[in-house]
């Protein structure tokens, strides 16, 4: 089974390939990090195909939850992020085990099309408006979180 440590870590891992990558990568945009802080760019997926592999998704906020997945609804891309105005609250390197997506005001659409391959497929999708940016972060439980482990 699939934990909410390795779906992070396998974030992390991704951020750490894009930001490594370099010019190897097709396009435009960014990397994905500021120093060593994760950024990434979604967008809504315009027709995206439904999943058909049943999963089961435990995470460490609720109960383990069995379903087939529905139509493929957002991209997330590495991005570059740079402060325009104020700054950025320092984290440790690639200390972000979380994500955490904040709105992008207004309607830009990229019109991408582009292939994906991921755990539940591979289609082919178009992207549609651009609406959050999502960053690492970590995670530190005040109320309500259950308690993890033995």
């Amino acid at each position: 089974m699939i934990t909410v440590r390795t779906i992070s870590v396998a974030l992390m891992a991704i951020a750490l390939v894009a930001s490594s990558a370099g010019s190897a990568r097709a396009g435009g945009g960014g990397l994905g990090t500021l120093g060593d802080q994760v950024f990434f760019q979604c967008y809504f997926i315009e027709q995206g195909v439904k999943a058909t592999t049943e999963i089961e998704v435990n995470d460490q906020f609720t109960n383990p939850t069995q379903f087939v997945p529905g139509k493929a609804r957002m991209l997330c891309a590495p991005a570059d992020g740079t402060p325009v105005t104020g700054q950025l609250t320092a984290l440790p390197p690639f200390a972000g085990d979380h994500l955490m997506c904040y709105d992008i005001p207004g309607d830009t659409t990229a019109n991408a099309v582009v292939a994906m391959e991921d755990p539940l497929g591979t289609q082919t999708v178009k992207t549609g408006p651009r609406k959050f940016v999502c960053v690492g972060a970590i995670k530190t439980c005040v109320s309500g979180c259950p308690v993890i482990g033995p």
